[in-house]
């Protein structure tokens, strides 16, 4: 990656057709940034279950906090190399400052409902940002990768894929989600949320990153078909059919995927390979 390389970037979440058909919101969130000197992508999917009412201000809340801690952290990465030893730190540190800012920012989302509402503040000014269980009806899950020119961070908590393509082949970040515990997913509502947060940093630099939500992921079994699918496909369609071909299939690609029920979300970053230089 270099600042003045070609990429694009591009993010879309669709309400799963539950969500129309009862005229509620959709509970994911997407966002895709080019900063320039670094690109962030981020997804969020809030819960579905009727414990989690308010997930999609979770998940939007979640998208924006994810944003802003990977640009600080790809900021400091882009201004001077860290050793091994600082890098460690920076990844601990971006795990408590996505909990931290979370909470802080949903318990200001529901003094100013309370107040809106003429209900029971529930948390007096001065707000911070430690966990409380009646933060539990905003509960999301958080992916996102901060790619930079020295290598991407990838931080994920909860199910969802991280993927990244180059060449022929394809390989999501974290692996697949096992669910057979009966622990649905992680969750940024839980108290120690921090302890099932993955980071990664991979400095290999790659032409296709991509975050789905577990909407899009469902859709496949355990075997490579999500890998080719949004991998390895997507690239060559990338590379054959261009960009804005590409990028305007998408919302109806996850439109498709969404009638089965789910909200799904993608965001991705493409880096196109230049062209070998020709001799006459």
């Amino acid at each position: 990656m270099s600042p003045g390389s070609e990429r694009r970037v591009a993010a879309a979440s669709v309400p799963g057709c539950q969500h129309v058909l009862q005229a509620t919101p959709c509970q994911d969130a997407s966002a895709a940034r080019d900063r320039g000197d670094f690109v962030i992508l981020a997804v969020s999917d809030g819960h579905g279950d009727a414990a989690y009412p308010l997930s999609d201000e979770g998940a939007r809340t979640a998208v924006a906090v994810g944003v802003e801690a990977l640009s600080a952290l790809a900021s400091r990465l882009v201004t001077a190399a860290p050793s091994p030893a600082e890098l460690d730190d920076l990844l601990r540190t971006l795990k408590r400052n996505v909990a931290f800012e979370w909470n802080r920012r949903i318990k200001y989302h529901a003094r100013m409902a309370a107040e809106r509402d003429g209900t029971s503040i529930l948390w007096p000014l001065g707000i911070k940002g430690d966990w409380d269980e009646r933060l539990k009806p905003y509960g999301c899950t958080l992916l996102g990768v901060a790619i930079t020119p020295v290598g991407a961070v990838w931080f994920q908590l909860g199910d969802g894929d991280s993927l990244f393509a180059s060449g022929n082949r394809a390989e999501r970040v974290f692996g697949v989600a096992d669910k057979s515990s009966g622990q649905s997913t992680f969750s940024l509502s839980m108290r120690d949320c921090v302890e099932h947060m993955q980071v990664r940093f991979d400095e290999e630099p790659h032409e296709l990153y991509l975050l789905a939500t577990d909407g899009v992921g469902d859709q496949y079994e355990r075997d490579p078909a999500f890998e080719e699918e949004w991998g390895t496909s997507l690239l060559n369609r990338l590379r054959t059919t261009g960009w804005v071909e590409s990028a305007m299939r998408l919302p109806r690609d996850l439109g498709t995927m969404a009638r089965d029920g789910d909200d799904c979300s993608v965001a991705l970053a493409w880096f196109p390979t230049p062209a070998p230089a020709t001799t006459e």
